[in-house]
């Protein structure tokens, strides 16, 4: 805020530690909550597609292309399990700095009574900057999401005809006859 501005010193000094205190508030959230919802998406994508793909592995039609499907969208649900903790990780670096400058902006501007409105809204850009890089995050979430959907349909539809049932023989069809059994050496 500018010199011509009719806020007091003292009440500029007043807004300037809430605003600090706020940042703190925000940075011990953003970092709290960031960690916990990070991991439990990623651990919840995870488990769930590699769930997915060890039950695909399980049917005897491995060879079918419903299975091969099937198992390709869990290990892309997978992929993108991992690719989302590592695009946080790299969106909560870069929000720190930005916010730590934005923390530095009013602890100075508590003690001093001084408001830099052209500071202020270059500190305000950074932060949104910063904050577009998640946009990224939310895409490679639903790329998970949408392969989970696409392997279960698929898996849900049923084997192609002909390979699951093939490895299924009920005991009336199996070879009948004796069995020679060789001791080994």
């Amino acid at each position: 805020m500018d010199d011509s501005s009719e806020i007091s010193t003292e009440a500029a000094k007043a807004l300037a530690l809430r605003e600090f205190e706020s940042c703190l508030s925000a940075k011990d959230t953003l970092l709290r909550e960031h960690s916990d919802a990070y991991k439990w998406l990623m651990v919840s994508l995870l488990a769930i597609n590699a769930g997915g793909l060890l039950k695909v592995a399980d049917f005897a039609s491995i060879g079918s292309i419903k299975s091969f499907a099937a198992g390709t969208a869990f290990l892309i649900g997978i992929l993108a399990a991992l690719a989302i903790a590592w695009l946080g990780q790299i969106s909560a670096r870069k929000m720190m700095q930005p916010l730590a400058e934005l923390i530095a902006f009013w602890s100075i501007a508590s003690v001093s009574g001084h408001l830099d409105e052209a500071q202020f809204k270059a500190l305000g850009t950074k932060v949104q900057l910063a904050t577009n890089g998640a946009l990224r995050n939310r895409w490679v979430s639903w790329i998970s999401v949408l392969a989970i959907c696409f392997g279960v349909v698929t898996i849900a539809s049923g084997p192609v005809q002909g390979t699951v049932e093939q490895g299924k023989k009920s005991p009336s069809q199996l070879p009948q006859g004796k069995i020679n059994v060789v001791p080994s050496p």
